[in-house]
C-alpha cells in the first residue's frame, strides 16, 4: 500500500530511511505533553488529529531543516509541508499500533 501524501518530496524522505517515523514520534528532547495525543491518534486506529505548521516547526525541527537543506523553500512552507504530510506517514508507517524501532 503506498503512503497516502501529498508531496513527493516528502514522500522521497520517508523512503530513504525505514525509521523515520521512529525519529518523528521520538524527537530530541522528547515531544511535548500537548503534542503526545495527537502522535498517538496518528499511531493508533482512528482518525489522525491535524497539526499545523507552528505546531510542526518547534517539533519536528529536524525534519524541517533536512527539507530547507535540499529545497528552496522558505520555512514557513517546509513546516506547512510536514504538518501536512506527517499524520498520513506516521499512520502508514504503525500499521499495527506500534513504531519500529532502530536497532543500535
Amino acid at each position: 500500500m503506498p503512503i497516502k501524501v501529498v508531496s513527493p518530496l516528502m514522500e522521497q524522505f520517508f523512503h530513504e530511511n525505514p525509521f523515520r517515523a521512529w525519529e518523528m514520534v521520538n524527537p530530541p528532547g522528547g515531544l511535548p505533553e500537548a503534542m503526545r495525543p495527537i502522535v498517538d491518534s496518528w499511531i493508533g486506529e482512528g482518525p489522525n488529529t491535524a497539526i499545523t505548521p507552528e505546531q510542526a516547526e518547534p517539533v519536528f525541527s529536524g525534519l524541517i531543516n533536512d527539507i530547507l537543506n535540499r529545497t528552496d523553500l522558505h520555512p514557513s512552507s517546509a513546516a506547512r509541508l510536514v504538518a501536512q504530510d506527517l499524520p498520513a506517514y506516521v499512520d502508514f508507517a504503525t500499521p499495527d499500533g506500534y513504531v519500529p524501532t532502530p536497532i543500535d
